[in-house]
């Protein structure tokens, strides 16, 4: 570097402005000069950020740090596609380069296709890929997946304001690397709770204040997420719940390697699934497959993924249905017994069994049976290190609609305890074997061309499954739902018909109130 320069930059404050090319290839080049430079520059008074602005050697060659965020949409395919071929190819990719469980594949090849037309659903289901170790592919399946969704951006660290303002702006798939780093945070961290309200579009939506008149601003948190982690499905069971899980094991064979210089999957496949959602899109936003007897939550997460596979058609709806019950049942494997509430449930059933299923039990008889109970928390809680108490039994307990009651036991005495016959609701709901010996009668019949054939739902005696109401919440309900042991029908007030009230539709494929908002929604 010139002396002169040098002379200049020390003397003229507007020097460094007028020579930023040269002093920028001269940083690149020369760290000897560029150390004079600083010096020079901090003598003056000026900054190492005003020089770098005005060099533009910001990464995006705009003068600011980091780089822009640039999306590359690929132009769609140029005549119709084959959803099932489509698929097939997808779960070809998936099980030439990683080694998944039992309908992982297919599950993957749905999400995949799914992350091109979201916009057609209510909800936006979580791919959590998930393994009790490291090593295990879970990097590598969000990796190819990265190659087949659109718009993908891998998130390793971010923050909730930078993530809702690119979801709002982009609509992209975010690609959560290493998530566990994220959901192990403080429980009321802001990304968990933009990936919780993120599921149902009516609610994926944050505020914040924008602006130097504070004005609140309405974003969007409804896009595809896929996240991998060690033991991502016992972190949170609410996360879990929204999210179809793989759960990963280390490979038992070579695979082939995947470089970062080369696309595994290839434009042709993409520019398949941009077609292939243009085509469908409409079709899509009217689907109601048929999801058998999943109820719940497990019913709305996997109802986007059915939706798609009835459109490709095929063996695809069987192959959807047969992934699903495989991974729902590897998936309850974390689930089962992962809250104290629904363990407590399941060690009071086997009291009861242990007891020959009496007809009641003394609150002092459960208590002692639960803390004897091998490998089980009661002896010792999570929290507090001591046995559980009285007290906190009754709370769990009273959370499902169960509390104890004043009893006479057969010994002669009374005291407080527990009637078998109420926790028939709980064991039902909230155990997979259910067993509250809650039978099924003819009381409504649903007869929907979905369906196909009358389906028959109830409970008896009652609608809830217990005898007599007990507790005010069944008392309530009872009522509610006008059984005989709940309450009669107000004097005076008219006969009620027992069918339902027909609500006013409207013909599939019309203009209705609610497009404007949808439209708004979905950023069209």
């Amino acid at each position: 570097m010139p002396d002169d320069l040098l002379d200049l930059i020390k003397t003229d404050p507007g020097a460094p402005f007028e020579h930023a090319a040269a002093l920028a290839k001269m940083r690149a080049k020369d760290r000897a000069d560029w150390a004079r430079v600083k010096a020079a520059l901090k003598a003056a008074g000026m900054t190492i950020g005003d020089l770098e602005r005005a060099m533009g050697t910001g990464e995006g060659g705009d003068g600011k740090q980091g780089r822009p965020v640039e999306w590359y949409d690929p132009e769609p395919w140029g005549e119709a596609v084959d959803g099932a071929a489509l698929l097939d190819a997808l779960v070809t990719l998936l099980e030439r380069y990683a080694s998944l469980p039992n309908g992982g594949a297919v599950a993957g090849a749905l999400w995949a296709l799914y992350t091109w037309c979201f916009r057609a659903f209510a909800v936006a289901p979580n791919l959590m890929i998930t393994a009790p170790e490291r090593e295990s592919g879970k990097t590598r399946v969000t990796e190819l997946l990265s190659w087949m969704v659109p718009r993908a951006k891998p998130v390793s660290d971010a923050s909730a304001a930078a993530i809702i303002r690119g979801i709002e702006r982009d609509g992209p798939t975010l690609l959560f690397d290493e998530a566990q780093h994220f959901l192990n945070r403080r429980p009321d961290d802001p990304i968990r709770g933009i990936l919780l309200a993120g599921f149902t579009k009516r609610f994926a939506t944050v505020e914040r204040c924008e602006g130097e008149a504070h004005e609140v601003r309405v974003f969007s948190t409804f896009c595809p997420k896929a996240m991998n982690g060690r033991k991502l499905a016992t972190i949170d069971d609410m996360l879990t719940s929204r999210s179809v899980v793989i759960p990963m094991m280390r490979a038992r064979k070579p695979l082939p390697e995947m470089r970062a210089d080369r696309d595994p999957v290839g434009e042709g496949i993409r520019r398949q699934c941009a077609r292939w959602r243009d085509d469908h899109q409409s079709e899509l936003r009217e689907a109601d497959p048929d999801v058998g007897a999943r109820i719940g939550r497990i019913a709305q997460v996997w109802r986007p993924l059915f939706a798609i596979a009835a459109a490709a058609g095929g063996e695809w709806p069987e192959k959807a249905r047969a992934a699903a019950d495989a991974l729902t049942a590897a998936a309850g494997t974390f689930a089962d017994g992962e809250t104290l509430g629904t363990m407590l449930l399941a060690d009071v059933r086997a009291v009861f069994e242990a007891k020959r299923n009496p007809e009641r039990v003394k609150s002092g008889d459960l208590d002692e049976a639960l803390r004897t109970l091998p490998e089980r928390p009661w002896e010792s809680m999570p929290k507090t290190g001591k046995r559980i108490t009285a007290q906190a039994r009754g709370r769990m307990l009273a959370g499902y609609g169960v509390n104890a009651e004043t009893l006479r036991f057969d010994d002669g005495t009374r005291g407080k305890g527990y009637k078998r016959e109420a926790f028939a609701d709980a064991w039902n709901a909230y155990l997979p074997e259910g067993d509250g010996e809650r039978t099924v009668t003819p009381c409504q019949t649903l007869e929907t061309s979905t369906f196909g054939d009358p389906r028959t739902v109830t409970t008896e005696p009652g609608c809830h499954g217990s005898r007599n109401a007990e507790t005010p919440v069944n008392e309530a309900l009872s009522r509610c739902h006008g059984s005989e042991t709940g309450g009669s029908r107000r004097e005076g007030a008219p006969e009620q018909s027992s069918n339902p009230p027909a609500l006013p539709s409207q013909p599939s494929g019309e203009p209705t109130a609610g497009d404007a908002y949808r439209r708004r929604s979905d950023g069209e």
